[in-house]
Order: C-alpha cells, then sequence, then structure tokens
C-alpha cells in the first residue's frame, strides 16, 4: 500500500462526500443538507462596537480636586520593580501612604494637585541610606461612572520643588524612569 495513493483516496472521498459551493450551500454526496439555526453573519455592520477602558477617557470637564480624594493602589513600574502602595488623597493637595510590597521607607512627603486637565503627584520618600524625588503625571481614565483611574509616566525630580510653587512648574526631564496606575478602592485601614 502506497502512503501516496492511500492519501490521494481519501482527499477525493473526503472531496466527493462533502463540498461546500461558492453560493454557501452545503452538499453531501451530492445532495444539498439543510442548515437549522442561525446563520453567522459575517458583515462588519453587524458587529457591535468593541471598546477598551483605556480607551474611554473621563470626562475631564467634570472631574475636580474633589473627585481624586480617597484611597487607591497605586502601582509604580519602574525598571524591573513593580510595587504597590496603599494611597491616600487627602483634601488640600496632602497624601498619606499606607502598605507596600517594596522596600519600606522611613519617611514619606508629598503633595498632590489636579489642573490644567493633568493629575500631578510630587511624592519623597526616604529610605535607609537613600531619598526618590518622583513626579507622577497622570492622564484620567474612566472605567464607567466612578471617577478615576490615573496612569502616566513617572519623571525623576533632582530634589523637590519649593513648596509654594505649582507641581508642574518643574523642569522635568523628557525620559520617564517609569510608569504608574493609581486605581480608586474602597476605603480600607491604612497600615502606616
Amino acid at each position: 500500500c502506497n502512503n501516496h495513493s492511500t492519501a490521494a483516496m481519501l482527499l477525493r472521498a473526503a472531496t466527493t462526500l462533502v463540498t461546500l459551493t461558492c453560493s454557501g450551500a452545503l452538499l453531501f454526496s451530492g445532495r444539498p443538507v439543510s442548515v437549522v439555526g442561525p446563520r453567522a453573519s459575517t458583515a462588519a455592520d453587524d458587529l457591535p462596537p468593541v471598546t477598551y477602558a483605556a480607551d474611554v477617557k473621563a470626562d475631564v470637564e467634570a472631574l475636580t480636586s474633589e473627585s481624586f480624594l480617597g484611597q487607591y493602589e497605586f502601582e509604580e513600574k519602574e525598571d524591573s520593580e513593580d510595587i504597590k502602595t496603599l494611597l491616600e488623597l487627602r483634601p488640600g493637595g496632602t497624601l498619606v501612604l499606607g502598605a507596600t510590597d517594596g522596600i519600606p521607607f522611613t519617611k514619606f512627603q508629598g503633595r498632590w494637585e489636579y489642573a490644567d486637565d493633568t493629575f500631578v503627584m510630587e511624592l519623597v520618600r526616604e529610605f535607609d541610606s537613600f531619598s526618590t524625588t518622583r513626579i507622577f503625571l497622570g492622564e484620567i481614565v474612566q472605567f464607567d461612572s466612578t471617577p478615576p483611574t490615573v496612569e502616566g509616566p513617572i519623571k525623576l525630580a533632582l530634589k523637590p520643588a519649593d513648596e509654594k510653587d505649582r507641581i508642574l512648574e518643574y523642569k522635568l526631564p523628557d525620559d520617564s524612569v517609569g510608569y504608574f496606575i493609581a486605581t480608586k478602592i474602597p476605603p480600607v485601614p491604612l497600615d502606616i
């Protein structure tokens, strides 16, 4: 028995038994077969539009600083690090950091503002032998009717800004050192 002739014979048999014609009719042994059930449509107009949460931007005209008050799961992605920290934004541009899965800080200070349709946060953290100053420039993403989820680049600042200056008045480098996502969550006890 030759493998090539067996394969050719099976191919001819399958072609003879079931043939799909150009008109879409299904034939079995040369006779039409009735297909029961709804027909699938491939017309693009029949498909619902696809939207992604990241593509649905918040109505920034409806947002105020008060819209941002509350607690967030604050995720920072910098180099190979992926750190989550509990963050609470408070009135007057103040903030509090809670538990973190990153390097434990010994002290922190920070402030935030929402101005010119941009969320901006300055965060200075001190560790045992060094300190870091980061600026977070956020774009607002709204997943449904409750604001907000904020995401954007992390910029390196050489030193904290003067507290009387607005954070956006910094001379920031063009390059980012990372990326952040802050997602609003229901309140949980701060572990500080």
